[in-house]
């Protein structure tokens, strides 16, 4: 039973190879026209994308600077725990 659908299905595959590469080919123009409007939808709305941009930069160095704090805690203690060298990868860590 499996053996004749594997047989079916291989016996197909170039029927479908064919019917995807037709579709793919027959597509093209309809690609490259969603290309060209996702490209200048992001270059119109770059103003706007950069605007974002620059007004989450404070959000984002406050969070990063207020973490600054945790993460030398962390390598601290990261850095003690190998055998209390007090260094990780050969680094002395405080």
């Amino acid at each position: 039973m499996h053996q004749t659908l594997i047989v079916a299905i291989v016996t197909a595959l170039p029927q479908i190879i064919v019917g995807i590469i037709s579709a793919l080919v027959g597509a093209i123009p309809q690609l490259i026209q969603a290309g060209i409007t996702l490209i200048t939808s992001l270059v119109s709305a770059l103003p706007v994308i950069v605007v974002a941009i620059f007004a989450a930069v404070p959000v984002i160095w406050e969070a990063l600077v207020g973490r600054s704090s945790e993460l030398v805690r962390v390598v601290h203690s990261v850095g003690t725990s190998f055998r209390g060298s007090g260094t990780v990868a050969g680094f002395r860590v405080f």
